[in-house]
């Protein structure tokens, strides 16, 4: 009878490699394989381009907790670069693509106060000595008599504007309300960048300083206050949030 010869499961694990590598080399791939001197050649699988964790017999997991997941055909994903791996209870591999990884996105922007302070202001119209700069002069006093308020004449849907240094991401504006006398005329405040709504509605108290976050992020260069009405539009102080 004759004998039926068997390959050890060391040799075939060995000779899978090397197909492997041969596969990879026929296609312009390298294959660098460096082993940790307590994993056995075995334990070498080959890994997909998303740079998980390989283990053996052709089973992946992610990085933390994520299921496992079987591979379909080891051939199609020849693209991998191992590079090198460290034994644990089976035997991880650290994977990385066979092209070098894209670098990890930039953290998205952290909206901050604008530096106001010389910016180009203007106003509907101004009420003797309410110029428009006092807005962002960077004193909060909400006194009239403090010489720091801007302030229209009685008029038809008043408005205050200030133009931003470049294109900006505004999230918030923060404004500071007359504390002396006449506090409701802020009552109805818009706030609005470029002609799109960042808020509307807005209510003081006398003196108040308030922080009006956008209901959605706006982008442009003007950043306008208006009331509705025939009203005064007085601001002590004005301040613009965002990136």
């Amino acid at each position: 009878m004759a004998k039926t010869m068997t390959m050890p499961p060391q040799r075939w694990w060995l000779a899978l490699a090397v197909m492997l590598c041969v596969f990879a080399t026929a296609h312009g791939y390298r294959l660098p394989i460096s082993q940790d001197r307590d994993c056995p050649l075995e334990q070498t699988v080959l890994c997909d381009e998303q740079g998980m964790y390989c283990r053996r017999n052709d089973v992946v997991k992610d990085e933390e907790n994520a299921p496992r997941r079987q591979l379909q055909d080891p051939l199609a994903l020849s693209k991998a670069s191992i590079q090198g791996y460290t034994c644990h209870t089976l035997g991880a591999l650290q994977v990385s693509g066979g092209a070098d990884a894209p670098p990890p996105p930039p953290p998205p922007p952290q909206p901050q106060w604008l530096d106001l302070s010389g910016g180009s202001t203007s106003q509907s119209s101004t009420f003797v000595g309410g110029l428009s700069a006092r807005a962002i002069d960077g004193n909060l006093d909400p006194e009239w008599w403090g010489n720091s308020c801007s302030a229209t004449h009685w008029s038809t849907s008043p408005w205050w504007q200030v133009q931003l240094a470049g294109e900006t991401t505004v999230t918030a504006v923060q404004v500071t309300n007359r504390g002396d006398c006449c506090g409701e005329r802020l009552n109805g405040l818009q706030v609005t960048v470029n002609g799109q709504l960042c808020a509307s509605g807005v209510t003081f108290s006398q003196g108040e300083t308030k922080v009006i976050t956008c209901t959605t992020p706006v982008r442009g260069t003007d950043v306008r206050l208006q009331i509705l009405g025939f009203k005064q539009l007085t601001l002590c102080e004005v301040k613009v949030k965002g990136w």
